[in-house]
């Protein structure tokens, strides 16, 4: 996970923050509640993305809202697996036995481990 992962999106009724273009949480003011106009507008949208930062900032350094925490992990996951069934079909991976599957030493580089490839891979039938 690193800054770059990240985007946030402000207007003077609050922010949405995003991770790798999927949205993960936020905060705003209630829909019908009137807007600011103006100066004041300008300055609530600064603050909001001021807030957004700082929410982004506090999830990298692992003090996230667990919310949020937890939308960035099934968000890699979806991503691992993924992974994990194109280097199936690549034959990258290879399966031993009924739960014992090879994987290719970059898979742990990127959080990959043989016993997600075999949660994974059972789960599927591959």
């Amino acid at each position: 996970m690193d800054r770059k992962d990240f985007n946030v999106a402000a207007n003077s009724r609050g922010y949405q923050i995003q991770y790798k273009a999927k949205n993960i949480g936020g905060a705003g003011i209630a829909s019908d509640a009137k807007s600011p106009t103006g100066r004041a507008a300008w300055k609530q949208t600064q603050d909001n993305l001021k807030y957004g930062n700082m929410d982004i900032q506090a999830i990298l350094s692992g003090k996230g809202r667990r919310g949020m925490l937890e939308a960035i992990a099934r968000i890699d996951e979806g991503g691992k697996v993924k992974q994990i069934h194109k280097w199936y079909k690549e034959g990258k991976i290879k399966r031993l036995s009924a739960n014992c599957f090879t994987v290719p030493s970059e898979s742990f580089v990127i959080g990959i481990t043989s016993s997600l490839v075999a949660r994974v891979l059972r789960r599927n039938d591959a």
